[in-house]
């Protein structure tokens, strides 16, 4: 197994939406609401162990309990996430994987195709007159067909790159050092980039691939909507809280990664 001991660079983050039972007012009340009468915590994957008291201060002066606030952090944080998986799915890339919980290794869009199911099974718990299979399907369908016409320009662009890039390699035969060989690779790139015909089409695929991110946008407002009434419909008698912790340290890897908040009813956003 292998354990952190020391300070990692390639960080990530995540925010939490939390339904505590009461807000605390402090910080030995924020310990023992999330750890009980346990007085350190230990996340297996690091060497330190950490006082519960100075996780509970963290939690104290970082949980954000206004509850406009907590609904629109949740609004975004489910858009860009759906958003995400929407993408994910449709692109089915099987080079693109991630390692589950029993450590197999499966293509992120399975992940996906998991997360958005989990999505649709919320939703009709909550409204189960309206028809999410048909809602998903359309938003589905405009990703796909917008990421096909992406796809497609792309491969255009690296023929078109190809063929600029041999046209100025003839033009700019070149044998001297290497600080000069790159400087020609640097004026090869700013000839491709200033040609028009690489210009026009690199904004066609930029376009759609904005399209792609950016679906019919009151469709996807409407499921993000419901997602969210569905979350304070069913914990409403729950204190919501809404907090981001990055694995910048030790303590902010183990309260992101160690599971602190499971006995709780939560909702976690991955921010990589």
């Amino acid at each position: 197994m292998k354990i952190r001991a020391g300070f990692v660079s390639n960080s990530s983050s995540s925010s939490f939406i939390v339904g505590l039972p009461q807000i605390p007012k402090s910080v030995e009340e924020m310990a023992e609401m999330i750890f009980g009468d346990k007085k350190t915590f230990k996340y297996e994957y690091i060497a330190e162990t950490f006082s519960t008291k100075k996780i509970g201060k963290f939690l104290l002066n970082n949980f954000e309990f206004d509850i406009e606030k907590c609904k629109q952090e949740l609004y975004n944080d489910i858009q860009n996430d759906i958003l995400y998986n929407f993408k994910e799915y449709c692109e089915k890339a099987e080079y693109c994987s991630v390692i589950d919980e029993f450590g197999i290794s499966e293509p992120t869009w399975k992940e996906s195709e998991r997360k958005l199911n989990e999505y649709q099974t919320k939703l009709r718990y909550a409204f189960p007159s309206i028809d999410w299979n048909k809602k998903f399907e359309i938003i589905l369908r405009y990703v796909e067909k917008n990421l096909q016409k992406e796809n497609n320009l792309t491969l255009e662009i690296n023929i078109l790159e190809e063929k600029l890039a041999e046209k100025y390699k003839c033009q700019h035969k070149f044998n001297g050092t290497q600080d000069q060989r790159n400087k020609i690779y640097e004026l090869r790139e700013k000839y491709i980039l200033n040609n028009p015909e690489y210009k026009k089409l690199n904004q066609k695929r930029l376009a759609y691939h904005k399209k792609s991110w950016n679906p019919p946008n009151k469709m996807v407002c409407f499921i993000v909507h419901k997602l969210v009434a569905a979350f304070f419909k069913y914990h409403k008698n729950d204190k919501i809280g809404y907090i981001s912790i990055a694995d910048e340290t030790d303590m902010g890897c183990a309260m992101e990664h160690g599971g602190i908040f499971e006995k709780f009813n939560h909702m976690r956003f991955s921010h990589h």
